[in-house]
């Protein structure tokens, strides 16, 4: 009795740290001065992707006010908190074959996606890939890590692939959480033994050798190629994040190379735009991460094959894994805040 009040006041006195640095950001944010450039396409494409995350974000705060914001990010949260109990729930303890897990989770996915557009989300989506080309082989897809992790629940929604997915080890160790990342056979990633240099490899290749193994199974998988989130948007802006990249990826290919088989894989590029909890917000506060209905939620999927994964001294250059992510999402970035000011404007 004494844990669970002891437990009950931790989570208290917690939200109340909450609350208090969410006020104090959003007062902030209301004495910020207003990034005013002019709106043109070639002027934007002067600028980096974190200043256009900037103006993104300064379009969401002057759409919606402190009080709708934070209505907002309640509402999404609670969409967000019924949606992934009833896939645990679903899933949990019912010794389901993990692709049938996968399909549970993501209607439940699509349910969460349904209800944020109802709220007044604006979801835009294309892929240069078609249906029948990824319904030919199983694809090892990568994704952007452009949010404050709610790439995790979309991913399937967005694109209406099932796929596994490479998730944080700690993740695997919560309660409920864990349960229904095993049942979806999550591969999970031990951090502390990547970074150790000597257990490095070892951990690589582990994980490299589980995505080798649901993808000779016909199964799709999911890793978010930087490793972690951006706090500012940019696309593998750190060494770490880089190397994560060349070495899991590099593992993956030559395990794959030392197999019999026949078979085949194919590398699509998932890359994702989501102001849920971008720029300003950690992850590790949870119920700070804002929904921001008020602006879109964008991903591209394109082709992967034959992308180095080195980066080059051009940091669009289309030809390199982190170059065409950085294009595309630049690209996408641009089309939003135009289309935003547009509208605007007409509104006026």
């Amino acid at each position: 009795m004494n844990k669970l009040l002891t437990g009950a006041a931790e989570a208290v006195g917690h939200a109340a740290k909450i609350v208090v640095s969410r006020t104090g950001k959003i007062a902030e944010r209301m004495f910020l001065p207003v990034m005013r450039i002019a709106l043109e396409r070639n002027e934007l494409e002067k600028l980096d992707i974190p200043t256009l995350y900037k103006i993104l974000e300064e379009q969401a705060a002057e759409s919606a006010g402190p009080v709708q914001t934070v209505q907002e990010s309640v509402k999404g949260q609670i969409a967000f908190l019924y949606e992934i109990s009833r896939a645990i729930a679903s899933v949990r303890g019912k010794n389901l074959h993990h692709m049938d897990a996968n399909k549970i989770i993501k209607d439940c996915e699509e349910g969460f996606l349904d209800r944020m557009k109802t709220m007044g989300m604006e979801v835009h989506y294309e892929s240069e890939v078609s249906p029948e080309e990824i319904a030919k082989k199983p694809s090892l897809i990568l994704a952007t890590h452009q949010g404050g992790g709610w790439e995790n629940y979309l991913a399937q929604a967005i694109t209406g692939i099932e796929c596994g997915i490479v998730a944080k080890g700690e993740l695997m160790k919560m309660p409920f959480i864990g349960d229904g990342l095993r049942s979806k056979k999550a591969i999970g990633v031990d951090r502390k033994m990547l970074n150790n240099p000597k257990k490095r490899r070892i951990e690589i290749d582990r994980i490299a050798a589980g995505l080798v193994q649901h993808l000779e199974a016909g199964e799709n998988m999911l890793v978010f190629f930087e490793g972690t989130r951006s706090d500012d948007g940019e696309i593998a802006a750190t060494k770490g994040r880089k190397a994560w990249a060349n070495d899991l990826l590099a593992a993956v290919d030559r395990i794959w190379a030392e197999k019999t088989s026949s078979k085949d894989f194919q590398k699509l590029l998932l890359v994702f735009h989501t102001m849920t909890a971008m720029p300003d917000v950690p992850e590790k506060d949870f119920f700070l991460s804002r929904f921001r209905l008020g602006s879109a939620l964008g991903a591209k999927l394109v082709k992967a094959d034959g992308l180095k994964t080195k980066d080059s001294s051009d940091l669009y250059d289309p030809t390199t894994l982190f170059g065409k992510a950085r294009s595309e999402l630049k690209d996408m970035l641009i089309r939003l805040i135009l289309k935003h000011d547009g509208k605007h404007s007409a509104d006026k």
